[in-house]
Order: structure tokens, then C-alpha cells, then sequence
């Protein structure tokens, strides 16, 4: 199964799957880090990405056989790939926040080597265009199977709740 944790910058999602990761010990694959590896963008979406959600592509919640697949989930080209190479087994969770809090979030936050290139955006306009969503002025591009606001509760509290909802989701 592909755990899809996406949301906007400063929603917890790295924080979120870490702690899944060492609770489940299921692989994190994050999207950023994963296009900065390969550094060829289109063999990322053809090649990697289709390979590893096939690996993932199951109904059992076991290392393995899972996965944490951590993005904005707003990359035309990840979205493109979600349409092409479609997995059966995908529980989706938008984490999010108030504005106010992704924004504070967001300052403080160090840069990693994830960039923004497949963007022609800085990280902070980024911020800005992904808080519609956040707002609820547009819907998000996809359906999710559970929707978390990461400021209402600790994180270890979060990552009970996704896979107790995993769970649920498989039986």
C-alpha cells in the first residue's frame, strides 16, 4: 500500500512520515529528495516513480510491501503519473494547518537539498499559491481518504490516526 501523505509546505509531511517510518518501519520516498537523486526529471515519472509504486502496489500493511510517498501532490507531472501508472492500493492524507501556522511554520523552516525546480516558483510563492487549497477557496485535485490538521494534535497522535484509517481502509 502507498501511503500518500501531500499538503502544503510547513504541513507536517516530512514530521508525519519520519514517525511513521520508525512506528511501521515502512520506506519514506520523498519527492523532492527522489527528483534531486536522479536529476533527470523525465525519467523520474517514467521510469522510478512507476517501478516503485508497482513494489508498493499492495493490499498488506507489512514492510516491503508499503510505503510513505511524501509530496506536495501538485507537480503536473506527479499528477500526470497518478493517471498513467495508477496503483490500486493508495490511502491519500492531506495534512494541513491554518494559514496562519503553515506560514510561521514555513519561516522558520530549513532548506533542505529538496528544491522547488519542477516549479518555476520560489518556495515562498509556492506557499502562497498552495494556501487556496488550505482555505478551501478551490478543492484539492484529487480525492483523499482522510484529511489532518496537524496543528490540533501532536504528531504521534496523527500518525496513530493514518494507520488506524489505513487499517480500516484494507479490511
Amino acid at each position: 500500500m502507498i501511503v500518500h501523505l501531500c499538503g502544503n509546505l510547513g504541513a507536517g509531511k516530512t514530521t508525519t512520515a519520519h514517525a511513521m517510518q520508525a512506528r511501521a518501519g515502512w520506506p519514506v520516498v520523498s519527492v523532492g529528495r527522489l527528483r534531486n537523486t536522479v536529476q533527470d526529471e523525465d525519467r523520474v515519472w517514467a521510469e522510478v516513480v512507476p517501478r516503485l509504486w508497482r513494489a508498493w502496489d499492495s493490499p498488506f500493511l507489512i514492510p516491503g510491501r508499503t510505503g510513505i510517498w511524501v509530496s506536495t501532490g501538485l507537480n503536473w507531472r506527479e499528477l500526470v503519473a497518478w493517471e498513467r501508472h495508477a496503483p490500486r492500493y493508495v490511502f491519500r492524507v492531506w495534512l494541513t494547518a491554518p494559514v496562519t501556522v503553515l506560514r510561521q511554520r514555513f519561516s522558520v523552516r530549513q532548506t533542505g537539498n529538496e528544491g522547488y525546480w519542477p516549479y518555476q516558483d520560489t518556495a515562498a510563492d509556492l506557499l502562497e499559491r498552495f494556501l487556496r487549497y488550505d482555505s478551501a477557496a478551490v478543492p484539492l485535485p484529487w480525492p483523499t481518504d482522510l484529511q489532518v490538521n496537524t496543528a490540533t494534535m501532536p504528531v504521534e497522535d496523527v500518525v496513530d490516526l493514518i494507520i488506524s484509517r489505513c487499517r480500516r481502509g484494507i479490511k
